[in-house]
């Protein structure tokens, strides 16, 4: 009975990201929140984790290059409140992407650790959808 009403209030609680244009000016921003509760790590090992995180994110269009920043902010992770420590292990994801033509985007995409001045990872690449 836990694990229904955590998972009934994390997906009432979770909200889909919106951007808003500010003007005509290209610049777009937005803020994501997520609350889920994990039931199986990757390695298929049983856990309950439940969590609420807040992503704001700031967008910019030019020349059909869309550019993106975001970072996650914790609020809350298994009976603990996080918001307090959000600012503690910085990093920030930043991303652009181009639409090539039809269903082909080409992308790339990095997070940037804010207390070790390095990135974390980086990926490039395209996607076809259809």
């Amino acid at each position: 009975m836990k694990i229904a009403a955590i998972t009934a209030a994390a997906l009432l609680a979770a909200t889909s990201v919106s951007a808003n244009e500010i003007g005509a000016t290209g610049i777009t921003w937005g803020v994501e929140s997520e609350a889920a509760f994990t039931i199986n790590d990757a390695a298929g090992n049983s856990v309950e984790d439940f969590g609420v995180k807040i992503t704001p994110e700031i967008g910019y269009t030019m020349f059909g290059i869309g550019l993106t920043a975001d970072m996650d902010l914790p609020v809350y992770n298994n009976e603990e409140f996080k918001l307090d420590e959000a600012f503690d292990n910085t990093k920030i994801n930043l991303g652009a992407t181009y639409q090539l033509f039809g269903g082909l985007e080409l992308f790339g995409e990095t997070t940037w650790d804010v207390d070790a001045s390095d990135t974390v990872s980086s990926k490039v690449g395209a996607t076809f959808a259809f």
